[in-house]
């Protein structure tokens, strides 16, 4: 059990979750119709989807041209039938509040995004993307963060809220 807890904060620490919380902003504002910042309230997904496995082999399996009613639509197909991992985005959202919180903290106090608390949004500071020394694991974790980002910048935080049925 001890081994497993170790993993899972290996896994599950702040500063990843800053890195893809930033690079989920640089994609949301990229295709943005008026390149306008990440409301906060949508970050609060990144994590939940992106470091939960099947949700992110499903994010990572589905074409970045497809969009994010594409990846929603195949926890529904007859073959795999996995609703329920589409139902339990929310639940894993509100579990990991703290751990978004103090992701968001690391990605603001490193300047990589600045937050505008009258508007709550975030706005990366820099687009760049880091390719040193970045593991390959996280690489793929940033991609899936991309990707999601980047559909979530042409939708509506409605359509969002509909298509991965959550709340915001």
């Amino acid at each position: 059990m001890a081994i497993l807890n170790r993993e899972s904060r290996a896994v599950q620490n702040p500063a990843i979750g800053a890195f893809l919380i930033w690079r989920f902003c640089v994609a949301y504002e990229a295709s943005h119709p008026l390149h306008g910042p990440c409301p906060l309230p949508l970050v609060f997904i990144v994590l939940p989807i992106t470091l939960h496995r099947a949700t992110q082999m499903h994010l990572s399996a589905t074409q970045s041209r497809s969009g994010l009613r594409s990846f929603t639509d195949k926890f529904q197909e007859t073959k795999n039938c996995q609703t329920d991992l589409l139902l339990t985005i929310q639940k894993r959202a509100l579990r990991m509040r703290k751990l978004t919180w103090r992701s968001v903290a690391i990605v603001v106090s490193s300047r990589l995004c600045i937050l505008d608390p009258g508007s709550a949004t975030l706005s990366p500071r820099t687009v760049t993307p880091a390719k040193k020394d970045v593991p390959k694991s996280v690489q793929r974790l940033a991609a899936a963060a991309e990707k999601l980002g980047g559909w979530c910048g042409s939708l509506t935080l409605h359509e969002i809220s509909l298509a991965l049925k959550t709340e915001f």
